[in-house]
């Protein structure tokens, strides 16, 4: 009786992702020209694609930009996780001799699955939350509200849709690992989310401190210490396998002086 009661909102959520992705894919016929892609937004998304083009055909590092501050270079401060994302998606569907125009054609489409996946998550969350009602009218909200939809529309390849996916991937892994402390695997995807947030946008660094302060209310408000305590390992593992994850690609990058624009001075700013 439970399966066939889920199945309608399940059903109704992944109907939602569909029309989520087609709201979002609109103004195909502009951004995908005879002449080109057209990229939307501001002109943030036509440097994470030069970026991308650059880190695919090897004349650039993932820190450092040759065309700025010729013939020396410059450093470039935000992570290249995004970038990086549709590269490694280009190379995947078009092979090791993809062209920068199979590139830009990747990079004005991840966006849209990453706002439907965003939308996937928010519905998730709620339904753990709040149940399934709330699940599909959250996935509502998001698949159609425009200030959500704006962020993740064809061709606006910047990385502000990836930080809200990598948030929401976080809130979930830490509501379900504070259900299960013990369960080393809930914790595990916690790390990813906080690990990899940063390689997105600094500023993703202080995600943790939100779940901490989550966890300081918990201790003040909740009837059962239980659940404080629980949320409380929940956090320390997750933190601890997300410093792994975070610290293993910098290791292998070697960024110069990444901590210096990344100090928590600095990532307030962002």
């Amino acid at each position: 009786m439970r399966k066939e009661t889920a199945r309608g909102p399940v059903l109704a959520i992944l109907a939602i992702a569909a029309i989520a992705g087609a709201l979002r894919s609109l103004d195909a016929a502009d951004v995908f020209g005879a002449d080109g892609v057209h990229f939307s937004g501001d002109a943030d998304a036509l440097y994470h694609v030069l970026r991308g083009e650059q880190l695919l055909s090897r004349t650039g590092s993932a820190w450092v930009d040759p065309g700025m501050d010729y013939p020396h270079g410059a450093r470039i401060l935000w992570p290249p996780g995004f970038d990086a994302v549709n590269v490694a998606a280009t190379r995947l569907i078009h092979g090791s001799d993809a062209s920068a125009g199979d590139l830009e054609k990747v990079a004005a489409i991840t966006p849209v699955l990453w706002g439907v996946a965003c939308v996937v998550l928010l519905a998730v969350i709620a339904w753990a939350w709040l149940g399934p009602s709330a699940a599909v009218l959250s996935a509502l909200l998001a698949a159609s509200l425009p200030i959500v939809v704006w962020w993740s529309i064809l061709g606006r390849a910047d990385h502000h849709v990836a930080e809200q996916f990598w948030f929401l991937l976080a809130l979930l892994a830490f509501e379900r690992s504070a259900r299960r402390p013990e369960s080393w695997r809930r914790s595990g995807v916690l790390g990813l989310a906080l690990g990899l947030a940063p390689w997105f946008w600094q500023g993703a660094m202080l995600y943790a401190l939100f779940l901490a302060l989550v966890v300081s209310v918990l201790w003040l408000v909740a009837e059962e210490p239980r659940v404080a305590s629980g949320a409380t390992i929940a956090l320390a593992r997750g933190a601890c396998v997300g410093a792994v994850v975070f610290v293993l690609p910098l290791l292998a990058t070697r960024p110069p002086h990444f901590f210096r624009p990344t100090s928590l001075a600095g990532v307030s700013v962002f």
